[in-house]
């Protein structure tokens, strides 16, 4: 049989033969199923639609959300109090309505949600306030949820980062 590269129904790869003759980058390359090798686009990245968040994303270099195949990555989102604020249910509430209309902007809802990871600078009360709200946006069958406590977020206000991983049905 000829040597060279042969691509299953899955998209993997498979080397015969000549591969010796490549090197490790490449051969490793090669061996990446089809879609693991797609480029990010303008197309599948989603940006903020407000100008200062946008830059303020762009200067550090992520995205609001990043969607691959039906899959869509929120990046973490955090939850602050206001100047002189102390509801912390308004702040959880603020941060989704931005995941809800972020998931909307990519044909997506809370209903399409399958994971959820929250890190809490002050779990035991945070987690209250959290539960009662996501229960306002969250049904039945639930995603699954890991909350974590850190010792601090970016920026110094935050007191609990929210992050989502949703597929479109």
């Amino acid at each position: 049989m000829a040597s060279g590269v042969v691509r299953n129904i899955g998209g993997a790869v498979k080397l015969r033969g000549a591969c010796r003759a490549m090197g490790l980058a490449a051969a490793a390359l090669a061996c990446l199923p089809v879609a693991a090798q797609a480029q990010r686009s303008a197309m599948t990245v989603i940006m903020p639609e407000d100008p200062r968040a946008r830059a303020a994303q762009e200067d550090w270099g992520y995205a609001e959300a990043v969607v691959a195949g039906n899959t869509i990555y929120l990046s973490g989102m955090v939850v602050g109090l206001r100047p002189g604020e102390t509801d912390l249910d308004a702040a959880f509430d603020r941060v989704f309505r931005r995941i809800e209309g972020t998931l909307k902007r990519v044909g997506a809802s809370w209903d399409d949600v399958v994971d959820i990871t929250s890190f809490h600078t002050d779990i035991l009360p945070q987690i209250e306030a959290m539960k009662r709200v996501k229960a306002r946006y969250v049904r039945a069958p639930y995603p699954a949820w890991t909350a974590i406590d850190v010792d601090r977020l970016l920026p110094d206000a935050g007191l609990t980062e929210i992050k989502i991983v949703a597929v479109k049905r």
